[in-house]
């Protein structure tokens, strides 16, 4: 009998095999298991410290557990290693906020902002780092950049249509609304309901 070879394509090949980290963390992850979640994205930074996806999450499942100063610290020093990774910026930018840090959560998510403009997500944080401080104009600009960014999702307006409404401009409000609605594919539940309610 003939034996028969193939050659892996482009994505097969480029994914290297999970790590036991890898399985452990993905487990963790879905379980809600913040606690062993943490303590094992800290072994996998340590053995992989340039790995900024493992940084991500670790700092994410750090504030998940309300644990925003130690999110902090992680952010700065994956910072260091990983200096040019928009992301890492705009966590410890929200990181900043959270503590009511303000003028560091806009900086740090400004530089989210320059490093990949075309990124709705930071511009939502710039947003409610904005928003946070009472800024109104300001967080009103960067939804709007970030409701142009990604014409499709429907956080921007919704966020839009609070700060309208709550600025007594009803019918931009409503308009803007109608397109968020639309745009969660008509959906009343969530942030639907939560804009509308205010």
């Amino acid at each position: 009998p003939q034996k028969t070879t193939t050659t892996p394509d482009a994505t097969t090949a480029a994914k290297p095999a999970p790590t036991t980290a890898d399985l452990l963390i993905d487990r963790f992850r879905k379980s809600g298991d913040t606690a062993n979640l943490i303590v094992t994205l800290r072994r996998a930074v340590t053995d992989r410290p340039r790995d900024a996806r493992l940084r991500r999450e670790l700092i994410s499942a750090l504030r998940i557990r309300g644990w925003t100063e130690a999110a902090r610290d992680e952010a700065i020093r994956a910072l260091a290693l990983c200096g040019d990774n928009a992301e890492l910026h705009r966590l410890l930018g929200e990181a900043y906020a959270e503590m009511g840090q303000y003028t560091e959560a806009i900086r740090e998510i400004n530089e989210a902002v320059r490093l990949e403009p075309k990124v709705p997500q930071h511009r939502l944080a710039l947003g409610d780092a904005y928003l946070a401080q009472g800024m109104t104009a300001e967080a009103e600009a960067a939804y709007a950049a970030a409701r142009d960014a990604d014409p499709n999702s429907p956080a921007p307006r919704f966020r839009i249509a609070k700060l309208r409404a709550q600025s007594l401009r009803f019918k931009e409000a409503a308009a803007e609304l109608e397109d968020a609605r639309k745009a969660s594919g008509g959906g009343t539940e969530g942030a639907y309901e939560e804009t509308y309610a205010a």
